[in-house]
């Protein structure tokens, strides 16, 4: 009896798993231009879409309205591998999330961005500019209920700005882990170029991060508008002719934590420490 009972759960279970993925197979890729922004808060949109829910294809747009950035052509794919798994495709590079062992696994590599993109990550940064792009060579993040935890290999190719004179500075890397809890040590690196970067960057519990280093410019003295920005970023070494010592600070919930505030630790704040 209990076995002839439970035939028509069975049945109207596996009715309801068929019945989803042909709607997920069949339902407009258009749907993601509505499901997008409202899962992202507004900071993420798609346009120009084709194709469905289950494989697709679209322009993604980080902003809102007549405000926003072009960061590609999106492709994604929907599949399964020891479980479901959602396949992100950004021009060249590509995001792959999977189930893990108790929680989800995120990878992705070869993520080439433009640099415009800088001032939405850190609201402090002048609007336009920015010249170069943004390689995330390698990214490998895992999920486990506490939060995130990872590392990743981020690079800026061509880094430059209109208002400097040259714009161009050089090529540089950010290499790093990170802990559930948001802590995470990263090494700047300089890959190329007249302006050199060496330095560490801290990450603590409460979004909160630190970065301290020196900036050098190789064959004498910047110019002016980079020797504005230098002493703008830290302070001048005083053991170290021609070298500024970088300390700042910002993120987390306390003195200019707020997205878009002034880092602490700079300019004369910086020379008192």
């Amino acid at each position: 009896m209990r076995k002839a009972a439970g035939r028509p759960l069975l049945f109207l279970a596996g009715f309801l798993a068929c019945f989803l993925a042909l709607l997920l197979g069949t339902a407009p890729a258009t749907l993601g231009e509505r499901l997008l922004p409202a899962l992202s808060q507004g900071q993420l949109a798609l346009a120009a879409t084709g194709g469905s829910l289950w494989r697709g294809e679209g322009l993604l747009l980080l902003g809102r309205e007549q405000d926003f950035r072009l960061l590609g052509w999106l492709r994604w794919r929907l599949g399964w591998a020891d479980g479901p798994m959602l396949e992100l495709r950004l021009d060249q590079g590509q995001l792959q999330l999977n189930p893990a062992p108790g929680g989800l696994a995120l990878s992705g590599q070869d993520l080439r961005l433009p640099a415009t993109l800088l001032p939405w990550l850190h609201g402090k940064l002048p609007r336009s500019g920015w010249q170069g792009w943004l390689g995330l060579e390698q990214f490998e993040a895992r999920n486990l209920g506490q939060g995130w935890a990872g590392k990743l290999a981020l690079s800026w190719h061509g880094a430059g700005h209109t208002s400097l004179a040259p714009a161009a500075l050089g090529d540089y890397r950010l290499t790093g882990v990170w802990g559930e809890t948001g802590q995470g040590e990263f090494q700047l690196h300089t890959l190329a170029g007249p302006l050199q970067l060496e330095g560490q960057l801290q990450g603590q519990p409460g979004g909160r991060y630190r970065l301290k280093g020196q900036a050098w410019h190789q064959g004498g003295r910047p110019a002016p508008a980079l020797e504005t920005w230098l002493g703008q970023l830290g302070r001048r070494d005083p053991q170290q002719p021609g070298r500024h010592l970088l300390q700042l600070e910002w993120g987390g919930k306390t003195g200019g934590g707020k997205a878009g505030g002034r880092p602490e630790g700079t300019g004369k704040a910086a020379q008192e420490n």
